[in-house]
């Protein structure tokens, strides 16, 4: 942008110049012509142009021609000197604003420092609005420190921001800004504002850990251990520190449940752990971390899927019975077995197989009579045992060996 230069006035006295030059002497018209060094400056109220925009001070020297109709003629010659009044101009900043500490909390978001406090004897139509810079940052030593504190959100306003508590014993911080109008590029000032930096818990946080989205655990597993649940305290040395880390069921709010999840939170873990199947299904939990005496809080969310391998479990049986079994009861009290081999496909599944008798040598299934054929839970094997002639004919027996709903039977 060209300089500003004040040429009415001149332009006055070389119309002046022009008349005086010739007193009217005759008749004749008088006719003038102005010869101007080439510096394709138009001589308007405002001269503009960007040929002379290196200058702060210019000086053009103007030849003035009279003649007349006879031939005669005469000139004249004079100077004249164009001023850059915005290389003049004089910049200042408000002295309450320079020296007065502006206070900043630690952490504290959405602040700003509007600068509004600069004045130029210039006006803002002639030389141009305020453009403003970064010079530099220091602490109370006078140490240059970064400058990612102050950021320029708009042409005059800077955005404060910083969560580091060093600077408090660093304050008050010195930020400074060089200052000028558009038009005179060396015409500037540096504007110094003062940063008194605080502490205040109304800005500390408590930021959770970020943990995987799903645990897996298969009930009756050894203990699946969920560790580094660790909640960060930005101030612990200035506000009071975290005293109260929890787990909640997510849906009900409720405490969960400790048959399953052993709270060793302040160990920053927590154990899942059970062998009851009726568990099985998944859980949404939230682990909160709080300050009981300001309330500050912070949560993380996991959810842990417990399976159960037992409904998937299949019983196995082998050496089943494939002919007739004959018991003499003659043989006394003798017992005679059954040998069974049943087996688990799970070998995980807490529970054992539970084994069921029937009798099934009629239409309908009843179980059979316990003084002569008895079963063994642990084995699933059939004890025959009697001496009463009573007892003696054909028996169909059916053996069902079971988990859950999972089962497996033989007839014999």
């Amino acid at each position: 942008m060209s300089p500003y230069f004040e040429t009415s006035e001149l332009l006055y006295q070389m119309k002046l110049a022009i008349q005086l030059l010739f007193l009217p002497q005759s008749s004749q018209q008088l006719y003038t012509t102005l010869e101007i060094p080439k510096k394709n400056l138009a001589l308007t109220d405002e001269a503009n142009d960007n040929s002379i925009a290196n200058y702060s001070t210019l000086t053009l020297t103007i030849t003035i021609k009279g003649s007349l109709l006879n031939g005669l003629y005469n000139t004249t010659n004079f100077d004249i000197q164009f001023i850059d009044l915005c290389s003049q101009a004089i910049l200042s900043q408000d002295v309450q604003k320079k020296e007065q500490p502006i206070k900043y909390f630690i952490n504290q978001r959405n602040q700003f420092l509007e600068i509004d406090d600069i004045t130029s004897t210039m006006s803002s139509s002639k030389c141009g609005n305020f453009i403003y810079s970064i010079i530099n940052v220091t602490d109370n030593n006078g140490q240059i420190l970064n400058e990612s504190i102050f950021q320029f959100t708009t042409n005059s306003q800077i955005g404060v921001f910083t969560n580091d508590e060093k600077n408090v014993n660093l304050s008050p911080l010195r930020l400074f800004v060089s200052a000028r109008q558009s038009r005179y590029t060396s015409q500037t000032i540096t504007l110094i504002y003062q940063f008194d930096m605080k502490m205040s818990c109304d800005y500390d946080q408590i930021i959770a850990p970020s943990l995987n989205n799903t645990y897996y655990y298969d009930i009756s597993d050894y203990p699946l251990v969920i560790d580094n649940i660790i909640f960060q305290q930005l101030y612990p040395n200035y506000c009071p520190k975290i005293d109260q880390i929890y787990c909640q069921n997510y849906d009900t709010q409720t405490s969960c449940n400790d048959n399953i999840f052993k709270d060793k939170l302040k160990d920053e873990t927590l154990q899942i752990e059970t062998q009851n199947t009726g568990y099985a299904g998944e859980y949404k939990l939230i682990i909160w971390a709080q300050v009981s005496r300001s309330g500050l809080k912070n949560s993380t969310f996991i959810n842990v899927l417990l399976t159960n391998k037992c409904k998937t479990n299949k019983i196995l049986l082998e050496n089943a019975p494939s002919s007739l079994i004959e018991y003499d009861i003659s043989f006394g009290k003798e017992k005679n077995t059954v040998q069974l081999n049943w087996t688990k496909s799970e070998n995980l599944c807490p529970h054992p197989i539970n084994y069921q008798l029937w009798d099934i040598s009629s239409d309908s299934e009843v179980h059979p009579d316990s003084e002569v054929f008895l079963i063994n839970q642990q084995t699933g094997q059939v004890q025959i045992s009697t001496i009463q002639q009573s007892k003696v004919k054909l028996y169909t027996l059916k053996i069902v060996g079971q988990i859950e709903d999972n089962f497996n039977s033989t007839s014999f």
